[in-house]
């Protein structure tokens, strides 16, 4: 709507201390010309703005009214507060703002057995989620008499797995974890292991090649990284490890 100029006051202009309003004097006494009409898009009453300011769309009282209206993401259900009055109403409630701004990703919940209830799903940045809690409880409640415990074949602890998996593990958790200790020749490389390993290696690779090559020599001598020299005989290291200069020629 287009600002119309200013028409000038029928009435007297004063208040009720006999004082002449501020746009009495721009517009009646022509003092200046920064003031303007305009009607209220709400109520329809006339009222007068600065031409320095943005024209406003509504008057004091239309412009306080709170309002409220559903946020403008799809499955969410909460509302907005709001005054007819703002310029900038936002569109997400702020609980939808913050994980937008968190780079969450909305989806609707697609529900047990493809039978979707379209509920809002907040996924995380790398987690994809399909169900919402509601659906994850009553899949839980389904598939609870599917899980099962059995005891480790190692330690003897509990394993809980499920029925329908294809292969049940017998080991738990812990002793499936990778060990690791130093070689027991170089004392440098670390020998990666499992504790329910029948046969542990007790030297590394480098050192397993080397006693590879030694095998044919009746004697060899092999320096570690401490700087001691290992007889080695038919293959075999001997320990403890003797020193260079009480080494035969």
């Amino acid at each position: 709507m287009k600002n119309k100029p200013g028409r000038r006051c029928k009435g007297t202009g004063q208040n009720r201390r006999g004082e002449i309003r501020e746009w009495v004097k721009y517009l009646v006494y022509g003092i200046g010309s920064d003031w303007w009409s305009i009607c209220c898009e709400a109520c329809g009453e006339e009222f007068f703005y600065n031409t320095y300011e943005t024209a406003p769309c509504f008057c004091d009282n239309c412009g306080d009214k709170k309002l409220k209206k559903p946020c403008g993401q799809m499955g969410c259900n909460n509302t907005i507060s709001y005054r007819l009055g703002w310029a900038d109403v936002p569109i997400y409630c702020r609980s939808c703002r913050t994980k937008h701004h968190q780079g969450w990703f909305p989806s609707l919940c697609t529900g047990i057995d493809d039978q979707g209830c379209y509920k809002l799903v907040w996924s995380p940045p790398g987690n994809e989620r399909t169900l919402c809690p509601d659906c994850i409880a009553k899949k839980n409640l389904r598939d609870r008499p599917k899980w099962q415990t059995k005891t480790c074949a190692f330690c003897g602890g509990k394993i809980r797995y499920n029925k329908d998996w294809d292969s049940i593990p017998n080991y738990c958790q812990t002793c499936n974890e990778l060990q690791t200790k130093l070689c027991a020749l170089c004392h440098y490389n670390q020998i990666k292991y499992k504790l329910y390993w029948s046969n542990i290696p007790v030297y590394c690779q480098d050192c397993q090649k080397k006693l590879k090559e030694a095998r044919g020599q009746e004697h060899y001598i092999l320096r570690d990284s401490f700087g001691t020299n290992h007889w080695i005989e038919y293959g075999l290291p001997k320990y403890p490890p003797v020193r260079s200069r009480d080494l035969k020629e």
